[in-house]
């Protein structure tokens, strides 16, 4: 059976981190778990979100080296994460509401290890859609 966790980079940006979440609470297929890994933002007052709101279970991290990049808060949500398959957002990604259903039917379907693509973007005016990719394992 597949699971799914959500890996969310996150700095200094609570408004739009909540409204990814928000998106996350909206889809066809809750994943299993959200890691939300800050990358040393000086306000913390994410960690007062209610957890009661989101259908998935949340965990928030910190880094404890000043703002590396995205690779380093990826890499600490995969060692976090058990489950069978991770999906990687950046705090300002809002998905569209069957968007980890349709991973999860790939997933399925071919078997694939690494799904690439299908990103959301906001900007606060837009949504930009990038084109899917998939990769299927050999």
């Amino acid at each position: 059976m597949i699971s799914i966790t959500v890996i969310i980079t996150h700095f200094e940006d609570h408004v739009r981190l909540k409204r990814c979440l928000a998106s996350l609470n909206l889809q066809a297929k809750i994943p299993d778990k959200v890691i939300v890994v800050d990358d040393c933002s000086k306000n913390w007052s994410y960690i007062n979100f209610n957890k009661n709101e989101y259908n998935f279970d949340i965990s928030f991290v910190q880094t404890i080296v000043n703002n590396n990049g995205p690779a380093v808060p990826r890499n600490i949500g995969v060692k976090l994460a058990d489950t069978s398959h991770c999906i990687f957002l950046d705090c300002d990604d809002i998905l569209f509401p069957y968007l980890i259903y349709d991973y999860y039917q790939n997933w399925l379907l071919l078997e694939s290890q690494i799904l690439f693509g299908h990103a959301f973007y906001w900007n606060d005016s837009n949504v930009f859609f990038l084109k899917k990719r998939i990769y299927r394992r050999e």
